[in-house]
């Protein structure tokens, strides 16, 4: 039920951020959520996850690790000159998206 809504919301483009990659992942990776309070708490959980050679799910988690830090670098992002308001939101949203993605792709290979 859960994998259906969140793949709803990127296929009719819901405004994405960090608030909502962290309620996706507390409701489709509870045990990767448990402890964790920020998005850099998740990417280094997330790290050490994909480092346990008795992980057979390391590379997801490490790709999953991978897109998050980049949505969090393009979240923080500021507007310049060569790239304004318009251009940022847009990149921020695509990351989000692309992190998102990747978390349905790990719950998926769980099942």
């Amino acid at each position: 039920q859960s994998l259906r809504i969140i793949q709803e919301a990127l296929e009719t483009n819901t405004t994405l951020n960090g608030s909502f990659f962290q309620q996706c992942l507390k409701c489709v990776l509870p045990e990767v959520a448990k402890g964790v309070q920020t998005l850099e708490d998740l990417r280094m959980k997330l790290r050490e996850l994909s480092e346990d050679p008795e992980n057979e799910y390391g590379m997801d988690y490490l790709h999953l690790s991978r897109e998050l830090w980049s949505a969090v670098i393009e979240e923080q992002r500021k507007p310049t000159r060569n790239l304004p308001a318009e251009g940022i939101a847009a990149r921020k949203q695509e990351s989000w998206q692309a992190a998102t993605k990747s978390l349905l792709a790990v719950a998926e290979a769980k099942q």
